[in-house]
């Protein structure tokens, strides 16, 4: 019978920022711990197997030309929140900057209005100015009397804070550029109707970010879901919700020159259709995580059928791959070209000298000492 392993515990810290209260210097040589102890010690291992299971059923599902920008996303640290940075820090607990936010903590517990509660959410992640002067306004929007109290002043204030925040220009989107092949891979099985394979291929894009991002992302599309609501409060005078909402956040969440405008809105709505959804892990990454972590547990090899094999390499082996690959290419349509029957005499030579004027040294190489009477 395997040794079963619990994922309760390993989940809640993976999706937390990492602090340095988790790193141990321990002697290890005078420690005799078992392989569970060893798992529950050190989350890296985990973390690691998470990542690891994590790309190779990415690569399963998609097929990517280059490894390369999503092996990047292994390699991000992941930035803490400004709110965990002071929590993590005992000299930073009683400042004013802290103790502010710890005011609109409070009052985000306090509440009960779901659109409140997702924008507040947000601040976590912004730095402490603009948390600063929002928590010296917010007291204003709401009147002595309680009886009488609207909220619809605190949300668009609370709005107007996030939108200055996240529509600055060249603040980089959350979703990273280097992972544009994925997002371009996930668009086509959207237009092709595959719609299952294509939350589960996000599903697995959001787990490889790194854990703070991941919960900065989360937390910004629940609240962009709930103000594009066009039968929530109005956040623009002129516009419709839905449109307001896309043109102030869109660029914070995708962007990449990579990527066409039809498929950056694509993935958009897609993820806002589905914000429930797309940060749940997957039943088959669990379960494949789960018989990996039992083989450490117990000590054994874990069973890699049905596995994609990778290589990382460095960039002159993928220059030079890709230069042998593009080059047959050339020569098997130089080929066509030649010994078509089909074209005729003087089309064949117009495209015989166009191919020449394009790649010289494959020509040559083609048709030798005879190159030149061919032209």
């Amino acid at each position: 019978m395997s040794t079963p392993v619990l994922f309760t515990h390993t989940s809640s810290q993976l999706d937390a920022p990492a602090t340095s209260s988790q790193s141990l210097e321990l002697p290890m040589n005078s420690l005799s711990l078992s392989p569970a102890w060893f798992l529950w010690l050190f989350p890296a291992v985990v973390d690691e197997v998470w990542q690891e299971q994590t790309l190779l059923r990415l690569l399963n599902l998609v097929e990517l030309p280059v490894l390369e920008g999503v092996l990047q996303c292994r390699q991000s640290p992941s930035s803490p929140s400004p709110a965990n940075l002071a929590h993590n820090n005992p000299d930073l607990i009683y400042s004013s900057n802290h103790l502010d936010r710890q005011i609109l903590k409070a009052f985000r517990d306090s509440q009960e209005d779901e659109w409140l509660c997702a924008a507040l959410n947000c601040l976590d992640f912004l730095p402490d100015q603009p948390v600063v002067e929002l928590s010296r306004e917010l007291p204003h929007c709401f009147p002595q009397d309680n009886e009488s109290c609207d909220p619809e002043p605190c949300k668009l204030l609370l709005y107007g804070t996030l939108v200055k925040h996240y529509s600055i220009t060249n603040r980089l989107p959350l979703l990273p550029q280097h992972m544009t092949d994925v997002y371009t891979a996930i668009t086509e099985l959207l237009v092709n109707a595959k719609l299952d394979k294509a939350l589960e291929a996000l599903q697995l894009c959001l787990k490889l970010l790194p854990h703070s991002r991941r919960d900065e992302l989360r937390r910004l599309l629940i609240f962009v879901s709930l103000a594009a609501d066009p039968h929530g409060i109005k956040v623009d005078k002129e516009i419709e919700n839905r449109l307001a909402v896309k043109r102030s956040f869109s660029r914070a969440i995708l962007h990449s020159k990579a990527l066409s405008k039809e498929k950056e809105d694509l993935i958009l709505v897609f993820m806002l259709s589905n914000v429930k959804e797309i940060f749940k892990i997957p039943g088959a990454l669990h379960k494949v995580v789960s018989d990996k972590l039992a083989c450490l547990v117990q000590e054994k090899q874990p069973d890699v059928t049905g596995s994609t094999f990778c290589q990382q390499v460095d960039r002159n082996t993928l220059q030079s791959s890709t230069k042998t690959t593009t080059n047959q290419a050339l020569w098997v349509l130089l080929n066509n070209i030649h010994l078509d029957a089909k074209i005729s005499a003087k089309e064949k030579k117009r495209l015989l000298r166009q191919f020449h004027l394009s790649h010289p040294e494959i020509f040559n190489q083609y048709f030798g000492d005879s190159a030149f009477s061919v032209l």
